[in-house]
């Protein structure tokens, strides 16, 4: 992940750009909208993996739509659309972010009233942009369109199943007496007349008479099957796959000339003065197409191959592009690519079991037994350094309790064994974060790395160890190129990363490349800003009041009243 985005989201009307640095860390006040950040970078990464689908108001089409519940990933507890929108419905929520080689945008409005509450909401549109291909694919599910904005083209295509379904319910309603089912075919019937209306909409457009590509959709996933590659297991590559697969298919364009010759008697009887609105009205189809064709520079059929030939010359890039977006967002999900350790309670026990869900401890247990981690491996070595360096214990040991549950013991010093629970409240957040880090040091043995978000991580810990997270976040960086997200309220967690800047040594053109730390504030009023790193560890910008400045500013006010008491 290299940066997010976002319109219209919790606290935010519109929130620029926001980069990543190998370790960033988000500081300011409560309520500035630190978490808003994290949940929207968390929200859009689980719904780019798991994108759902529902089934659409005509044909057998699947309509994608964003899900603001998917606590089954990771939880957020946003619930709905309304509790995620800074105005709780005006206007579209926009999430944005780049990944790997691609930038992907979701236009988020709800297509009911009833949405505004629902944690399932339509998708306006879709703008996935592959930039190591050139390639701009804009989806645009209501329309059930695919754009791709590249080299100019003159390829136009009508979807063919419309006409044929508009006939197929017009015919049943000419065979019904049934008022109840005439009526409801009547309201099919005008959804796919409206659907079609706006491709011609979206044709004489001027971004289609720019030289742009729109193809319709159809049916979102399992339209077609090709021997060439295997269909992209992701929605939304299967999105951009469907595209491929249509070109693939070859669909035919009904072509003036063709129209004129094979119904020349008919068209001589027909009124030359007809109007759109008309041939909607009587479903006529072909004409429309025809119309359409005309209206777009009536193509030929030197053209309409000459289309083929482009796009059959564009198909091998095309497919690649499909298979790129799959492999960068299945690791999202398949890989766990983001992992979020969240701010939480501390539960002291002595036995964890594994089916209580509410207990964080004991899940994180759970995960760390299920790994089988042995003595002498990374993950153990790095526990045992870490449980030494942070002040906890020498060693530990997990005992599996009949497969209901865990204990778990620290050596606190040379054989003297301690539940966990009898410990102190920091020693039990801390175990739980080195388990959780140890864990993925088990299952992250893969080229790429992790980004890690972690939620106020100095939660109960004395200073000294608090300073010391930033050498633990530091290190893992170092040697296995994990990335992290942090927000904290730890003035020392900050002060120490700027020691071990300046401890680099760099010279300012060394800074902006080799240091791993980037610090944003979030002011109370306005968007987060960097604080820059200066080669001296200092920083080029200031913080907001009650950060750095609080402790200093109690000092001086208990040394005014001293001064009072003296002076009587």
């Amino acid at each position: 992940m290299k940066s997010i985005s976002f319109k219209n989201f919790r606290r935010f009307a519109d929130f620029p750009e926001f980069e990543f640095g190998e370790i960033t860390i988000l500081v300011g006040g409560n309520n500035t909208g630190k978490s808003t950040l994290l949940k929207a970078l968390i929200l859009l990464v689980d719904n780019m993996s798991d994108l759902k689908m529902r089934d659409a108001h005509f044909g057998n089409s699947l309509k994608p739509m964003f899900s603001f519940d998917m606590d089954h990933i990771h939880k957020l507890n946003l619930g709905t659309y309304a509790r995620a929108h800074k105005y709780g419905s005006k206007d579209s929520l926009v999430l944005s972010a780049e990944i790997g080689d691609f930038s992907l945008s979701f236009e988020i409005f709800p297509d009911k009233p009833e949405e505004e509450n629902s944690p399932l909401v339509s998708i306006y549109e879709i703008v996935i942009i592959d930039y190591k291909r050139g390639i701009r694919y804009t989806c645009t599910p209501q329309y059930t369109t695919l754009t791709i904005a590249g080299e100019k083209t003159d390829y136009v295509f009508i979807p063919p199943q419309f006409k044929e379904e508009i006939s197929a319910i017009e015919e049943a309603i000419k065979k019904t007496d049934d008022l109840d089912l005439i009526a409801n075919l009547n309201v099919e019937l005008e959804r796919k007349k409206e659907v079609l209306k706006s491709y011609v909409e979206m044709q004489n457009s001027e971004e289609t008479q720019s030289g742009e590509v729109v193809i319709p959709t159809s049916d979102y996933i399992g339209l077609i099957s090709s021997e060439d590659f295997t269909i992209p297991q992701n929605p939304l590559a299967q999105l951009v796959y469907q595209w491929v697969a249509y070109q693939t298919s070859k669909p035919d364009l009904v072509l003036a000339e063709d129209y004129e010759e094979a119904d020349n008697d008919e068209e001589e009887e027909e009124e030359s003065g007809q109007t759109l609105e008309d041939l909607f009205a009587n479903g006529l189809n072909a004409q429309i197409e025809c119309l359409l064709a005309e209206r777009n520079n009536t193509f030929t059929r030197e053209a309409h191959e000459a289309n083929h030939q482009y796009l059959e010359d564009k198909m091998s890039l095309l497919r690649e592009s499909a298979r790129d977006l799959d492999a960068v967002l299945k690791r999202l999900y398949k890989d766990d690519d983001l992992i979020y350790i969240q701010a939480h309670a501390v539960t002291q026990r002595v036995l964890y079991t594994i089916d209580n869900r509410n207990d964080y401890m004991a899940q994180v247990l759970h995960s760390f037994s299920r790994e089988n981690i042995q003595p002498g491996t990374e993950p153990d070595r790095f526990l045992k350094k870490w449980l030494k360096n942070l002040e906890v214990g020498l060693d530990y040991r997990v005992k599996n309790i009949e497969g209901e549950g865990y204990t778990l013991e620290i050596e606190t010093e040379k054989d003297c064994w301690q539940h966990l629970a009898d410990m102190g409240m920091g020693s039990n957040q801390l175990v739980t974060l080195l388990m959780e880090l140890a864990t993925i040091l088990t299952t992250k043995n893969r080229k790429q790395h992790p980004l890690i978000v972690v939620e106020e991580p100095e939660q109960n810990l004395h200073p000294k160890m608090q300073s010391k997270l930033a050498d633990l976040f530091s290190e893992l960086n170092e040697k296995r190129g994990f990335k992290f997200l942090i927000e904290t309220h730890s003035e020392y967690l900050i002060r120490r990363t700027q020691v071990l800047v300046a401890e680099m040594g760099l010279q300012e053109e060394e800074l902006e490349l080799q240091n791993p730390f980037k610090v944003y504030y979030f002011p109370v009023d306005g968007v987060p800003y960097d604080m820059k790193y200066l080669t001296s560890g200092r920083f080029e910008n200031k913080f907001g009041e009650g950060f750095y400045d609080e402790a200093a500013s109690s000092a001086l006010t208990i040394s005014k009243i001293e001064r009072r008491k003296i002076n009587g």
